[in-house]
């Protein structure tokens, strides 16, 4: 048997193999037999098919990042995207091109689309994109969830803030954070329109910071996690 554990909230495990793909589970303490097997962190990332197709090579860095995209994924029940376009709209001088994609149960479309107009930005809105590849590939940053968005970001070596909308993102949030591999934003509630404001601008135009968590997002996933996984159900 196969438990896939991202959230460690079991008394006790009964598994062949246990994995959890997120960053720092390393070093999570598993209670169960001595034998299991444990898949744990980001090497075991396991990607969508239109990732596992995909060879991102080295990104090409601009001087000051133009093309942002935004995806908060899900319904976006407390629409933070609202509160990263208003933060957007904040950075007129840096004539900023946005995609904001949203999930498919997302309400919020007309607020958000009232917003984008307030502000002088080159946007497009979209919803239930099937294939986000190719906009990771067009994006020189991106504003993600703590979910599993992440790993892609980082496979695709997209530069990215990750803002907290869930308990079980917090320590995926802290993670890349300390891993130089994204900027950690904290939990949405806690984070001010000026506040974000303050952090898209500053590594929008820090090429050097965009250019180490591309390369630490690509150390952290591979894109040989399903393999790593296949090889060890095959051995057992």
């Amino acid at each position: 048997t196969l438990v896939i554990d991202d959230h460690h909230h079991l008394p006790r495990y009964t598994a062949d193999i246990i994995l959890n793909q997120n960053i720092g589970a390393e070093s999570t303490p598993y209670p169960c037999e001595s034998d299991t097997v444990m898949l744990l962190g980001t090497s075991y990332a396991l990607l969508r098919n239109e990732f596992l197709s995909q060879e991102p090579g080295d990104r090409a860095l601009n001087r000051a990042a133009r093309r942002v995209l935004v995806s908060l994924g899900g319904a976006d029940l407390d629409n933070v995207t609202l509160k990263v376009v208003q933060a957007l709209g904040q950075l007129k001088s840096l004539h900023l091109e946005v995609t904001i994609v949203l999930g498919p149960v997302n309400s919020n479309r007309k607020i958000i689309q009232s917003e984008l107009e307030n502000h002088s930005l080159e946007y497009q809105v979209l919803s239930g994109v099937d294939d986000m590849s190719p906009l990771l590939r067009w994006a020189d940053l991106a504003v993600s969830a703590g979910g599993s968005s992440c790993w892609e970001l980082a496979f695709m070596g997209v530069p990215f803030l990750v803002i907290v909308l869930a308990k079980n993102q917090e320590a995926i949030a802290r993670g890349l954070g300390e891993a130089n591999a994204a900027t950690d934003c904290g939990w949405f509630h806690q984070l001010s329109v000026r506040r974000l404001a303050g952090e898209l601008k500053r590594i929008i135009l820090d090429d050097r910071r965009r250019e180490t968590q591309s390369k630490r997002g690509r150390q952290l996933v591979d894109g040989l996690g399903r393999e790593r996984v296949l090889d060890k159900m095959e051995t057992i």
